[in-house]
């Protein structure tokens, strides 16, 4: 009987145990992980649609529209959530906030520019918007977005 519990728990026995219990715990959390992110993505059609669905019947509701804005820039759907955004601009309590991701749609558009000329007539732009929204804005985190955006435009203007 020695030998038998011997060379179930020898070291091979063991590393090769080990090695098993690793792999399917390798597995079963990656995939549990893969399903749980998208199933718990926020922001997809079914969303935007119940947003705009909720505009729809609360025009005034500027919240909604940020949280419309935010979803349709999460899926790539930049010209939309700046028209989204757009709506925003006269109203003072949520200027700067349409403001500020209309910027960070303009910013992402700017890299993925490849002709010289339109990506100076961009920067520029973006860069009359920074200086424009930096002294109005009072959120600490945004004002450090805004800086590194300027710092990345290789014009540390407010850095």
């Amino acid at each position: 009987m020695d030998n038998n519990e011997n060379s179930l728990f020898s070291g091979w026995a063991l590393l090769l145990f080990s090695l098993v219990i690793i792999l399917i715990l390798f597995v079963l959390f990656p995939g549990k992980k893969l399903l749980t992110s998208f199933s718990n993505n926020p922001t997809d059609r079914t969303t935007i649609e119940y947003l705009k669905t909720l505009i729809d019947k609360e025009p005034e509701n500027a919240t909604l529209k940020i949280n419309l804005a935010n979803a349709q820039i999460s899926i790539g759907h930049l010209s939309k959530a700046e028209q989204t955004l757009s709506q925003l601009l006269a109203d003072e309590k949520y200027n700067n906030e349409a403001q500020f991701l209309i910027i960070k749609i303009q910013f992402s558009q700017y890299f993925e520019l490849s002709q010289p000329r339109l990506k100076n007539k961009k920067k520029v732009q973006l860069l009359t918007h920074i200086t424009q929204l930096y002294p109005q804005e009072s959120n600490i985190k945004k004002l450090n977005t805004l800086a590194e955006w300027s710092q990345q435009l290789a014009e540390p203007i407010l850095a």
